[in-house]
């Protein structure tokens, strides 16, 4: 694969291919095992759409591996996050607004603000956080 961070996009290119319901969606947690050319070394790479979480679990220990898609994550830096995410959300003709109960939703409708799917929200993002 010549870009592997591009897997997911071209997954949801073929989801919305399929998918008879442009308006359906989901998250992802997923991992790509590739040889790196360059490199030479095999490399796994962990990617993020939505609000899924991967975990790596050794024994009775464990460590969290990726950061939710959320407009508002308690783990980073809220303003530069809030910034960087609000920026990408604009530059795809989207916005972010509250519901009802203060959520911040990507055009009022979903709170992930990547995933699969959901063509018909602008600003909803299939690039992953690697």
């Amino acid at each position: 694969m010549e870009c592997p961070e591009l897997a997911p996009v071209k997954v949801n290119d073929l989801w919305m291919k399929k998918c008879q319901l442009h308006t359906s969606g989901t998250t992802v947690s997923f991992a790509l095992i590739f040889d790196n050319p360059y490199t030479q070394i095999e490399e796994v790479w962990i990617g993020n759409l939505g609000d899924l979480r991967a975990i790596l679990g050794i024994g009775p220990d464990c460590q969290q591996l990726t950061t939710d898609a959320r407009y508002r994550n308690e783990k980073e830096d809220l303003n530069m996050a809030n910034k960087q995410l609000l920026t990408s959300i604009h530059l795809r003709e989207g916005w972010v607004d509250k519901d009802k109960q203060n959520i911040h939703r990507v055009a009022g409708i979903v709170q992930p603000l990547r995933g699969i799917g959901h063509q018909d929200i602008k600003g909803f993002s299939s690039r992953p956080e690697i």
